[in-house]
């Protein structure tokens, strides 16, 4: 599969795991306080504006061509992620702030799913789950300009060095054409990170290779 996706997905939702089974354990512990959902939220949402970061028609497109793969959901895996990242578009649809939340969000949402049941979401041959994974890059690349406020830093690596560009170009490649044309968009954006002038142009170049 894409080169580190599945590791990256992997250790966030381990991640998420094993910070639940914490809170779980140590409940009422100051030591661990720092780790409630509460406690971030109190420390980075004052940091992020209540202005939307994204272009409305941008996201309008981007949900419908989200709700596109809904028929074709199957697994209790698919429709899970296909709401959280529907709740991500809309919350960022009101302000930086709620899309941050709603991202947020969708990891908790993996905990909720087995182990075994979420790798077989990470399979390279489940298209569905590829799909949902392109819209999840492409609101990466959607939301870097939040990400760079939380971490200025981020602001000296290129978009053309990140790695999700990768993953979402070779996530696209390896789907069967029919399904292509159900993420083209978010291709083409992803693509040409993040230029939305230039998305539709660089989704047929990536189409044609």
């Amino acid at each position: 599969m894409e080169d580190g996706l599945v590791d990256f997905l992997v250790m966030v939702r381990g991640c998420a795991v094993i910070t639940l089974r914490i809170l779980d354990i140590y409940q009422g512990s100051e030591m661990f306080d720092s780790l409630t959902s509460e406690a971030i939220y109190t420390r980075i949402l004052p940091l992020l504006p209540l202005t939307t970061c994204c272009d409305a028609e941008m996201l309008d497109i981007s949900i419908l061509t989200l709700e596109g793969i809904q028929p074709l959901l199957v697994t209790g895996s698919d429709r899970i992620t296909y709401q959280a990242i529907l709740n991500i578009y809309r919350g960022l649809q009101h302000s930086a702030r709620r899309g941050f939340i709603a991202l947020s969000e969708i990891y908790n949402s993996w905990v909720r799913i087995g182990s075994q049941e979420f790798m077989e979401f990470l399979d390279p041959g489940n298209h569905v789950s590829r799909m949902l994974l392109l819209h999840f890059v492409a609101i990466t690349v959607m939301m870097w300009p939040v990400f760079c406020i939380l971490r200025p830093s981020m602001l000296e690596t290129p978009m053309a060095d990140l790695a999700c560009r990768q993953w979402g170009v070779d996530i696209y490649q390896n789907l069967p054409s029919e399904m292509r044309e159900l993420v083209e968009w978010q291709a083409g954006y992803i693509a040409s990170g993040g230029d939305i002038a230039n998305a539709i142009k660089t989704s047929n170049s990536v189409l044609e290779m």
